[in-house]
């Protein structure tokens, strides 16, 4: 009995082998690739991910992975209460970012350098103040 038991897990490991080679590795669960190329550009989408870095208080970045991009810029015309580190979830509309066009519509930092990495990508117009609630990340505890 305990040949054939080892033998039936070489095989299963085998088959899992072959299989593994020509299927596409999973994407994360609940994964959208928002950001990643143009297709949502211009619609309204619901990201939550952790506050990396804050710009002012009318922007800052997520960590946008799991939505096709490492690095999410998020900006709002209104006063975003958020702290570097929480969990952020916002509700806004995909855009193409150009410092030149939101820089003074959302206050944006006087220094373009602030924002060069994001020029001509995908970003995201928050909805309204309140679209942004924070949490502790649980991963900090």
């Amino acid at each position: 009995m305990a040949v054939l038991f080892s033998a039936t897990v070489l095989l299963s490991g085998a088959c899992g082998d072959v299989s593994s080679e020509t299927a596409p590795p999973p994407s994360p669960a609940n994964s959208e690739n928002y950001f990643g190329d143009t297709a949502f550009v211009g619609r309204t989408v619901t990201v939550k991910g952790q506050v990396s870095r804050i710009l002012t208080s009318t922007s800052f970045v997520l960590a946008g992975a799991r939505y096709g991009d490492d690095t999410l810029l998020v900006i709002n015309a209104g006063h975003l209460d958020t702290r570097q580190g929480t969990m952020a979830q916002v509700s806004g509309n995909v855009q193409k970012f150009d410092y030149a066009v939101y820089r003074d519509e959302y206050a944006l930092d006087a220094r373009p350098e602030a924002y060069a990495e994001f020029n001509g990508e995908r970003f995201l117009v928050a909805m309204e103040p309140t679209a942004a609630t924070t949490e502790p990340d649980p991963r900090a505890r």
